[in-house]
């Protein structure tokens, strides 16, 4: 058994954090428990999507031959049933990274940050797996309805619904109820929600692009050169897997921001006296200055 040992105390999920605190406190627990955090994903998330991306490129590669070679509509059909079958593992996949990540940060806060092993993250991730899946069929159904009210309607719910995935997992809750109090939290929290993530994205979007251009290079000059189609399949298989994965990898920084968020919010939400402490720090300090100036 492997035992993962986090020790980094200003890494805390329990401390009450500023915006930029927010922004750059999820890229510090990321960097800090990358091993911890890659190596259940590797092990439970990948395997999975890396099955769906090499059937989505042998699937692929299928459908443009016979579409260029005016295939029968039998054969494109077949592959394009293959290619949703693909789709449906990556979900798959991509469903389990959210549940390690979640599993894992839900452990860190609980454990303080010292000890939990990997089967431990392993244990709570499956257990919450199945609920995990309907939730992303439920806040697709709500993100889809909000086109109704434009995209406006549709951006909302998205970040309203933010927090279901760790509430399921760090609290047991079934979909149902997650759905609701990530409505709750979200209340009178939208904008925050919306900027941090919107920030967050948007910096590691700069930062997969060091990332996929080369690899894109790499496959345009194979193609370039007069690589035979099996090659070039295997090539855009391979590199596809790669920045899936790593795209998967990185972008679970979003998601430990959401985490810092969730306790941030849960601070005031369960420490009802922690607000009032904090007005009354305020006021006290803007006495004190008051008297300052009214001596001088």
């Amino acid at each position: 058994m492997t035992y993962i040992e986090n020790v980094e105390d200003n890494l805390s999920f329990n401390h009450p954090r500023e915006f930029g605190d927010l922004i750059t406190s999820p890229l510090n627990f990321f960097f800090r428990n990358f091993s911890g955090l890659m190596a259940p994903m590797l092990k439970f998330a990948a395997p999975i999507i890396v099955v769906g991306m090499i059937f989505l490129g042998f699937a692929i590669n299928s459908l443009i031959k016979n579409t260029a070679g005016f295939g029968d509509i039998n054969s494109i059909s077949y592959n394009l049933s293959y290619i949703s079958i693909s789709v449906l593992l990556i979900g798959f996949g991509y469903v389990m990274a959210l549940a390690v990540i979640y599993s894992y940060a839900s452990l860190y806060q609980q454990r303080g940050g010292k000890f939990f092993s990997e089967d431990e993250v392993r244990s709570l991730a499956f257990s919450s797996y199945l609920s995990l899946i309907v939730a992303q069929i439920l806040k697709a159904l709500i993100i889809a309805g909000g086109f109704f009210l434009f995209v406006i309607g549709a951006i909302y719910f998205a970040i309203a619904l933010t927090y279901v995935d760790f509430i399921i997992v760090h609290e047991r809750a079934n979909p149902i109820e997650a759905i609701r109090k990530s409505f709750s939290i979200s209340s009178g929290y939208w904008w925050k929600t919306f900027g941090v993530l919107f920030i967050v994205q948007l910096i590691l979007g700069f930062s997969m692009q060091i990332i996929y251009i080369p690899m894109i290079a790499i496959s345009a000059s194979v193609g370039f050169m007069g690589g035979s189609e099996m090659a070039i399949s295997i090539l855009a298989i391979v590199l596809g897997i790669i920045i899936f994965i790593l795209s998967v990898i990185v972008y679970s920084i979003p998601n430990i921001a959401t985490i810092y968020l969730f306790f941030n919010k849960n601070l005031v939400f369960y420490n009802p006296d922690l607000e009032d402490r904090v007005y009354k720090m305020n006021s006290d300090f803007s006495e004190k200055r008051t008297d300052e100036f009214n001596r001088f």
